[in-house]
């Protein structure tokens, strides 16, 4: 029988998800004719996650 994940291996998790689906959203709604900045997105993603608000 495997061990219960614990909470903070749930939290782990669930934050590599939402962003992983966030960075995809944010490739995907970039200009077309520009390169999306990765590292953009990752700091906006990780701003929002941590403040819960927009950057200002």
């Amino acid at each position: 029988m495997s061990e219960p994940l614990s909470q903070r291996q749930i939290q782990q998790t669930l934050y590599e998800y939402a962003r992983e689906l966030y960075m995809q959203a944010w490739v995907e709604n970039g200009e077309e004719d520009e390169d999306p900045e990765i590292d953009e997105g990752l700091e906006t993603f990780d701003y929002l996650y941590e403040h819960e608000a927009w950057p200002e």
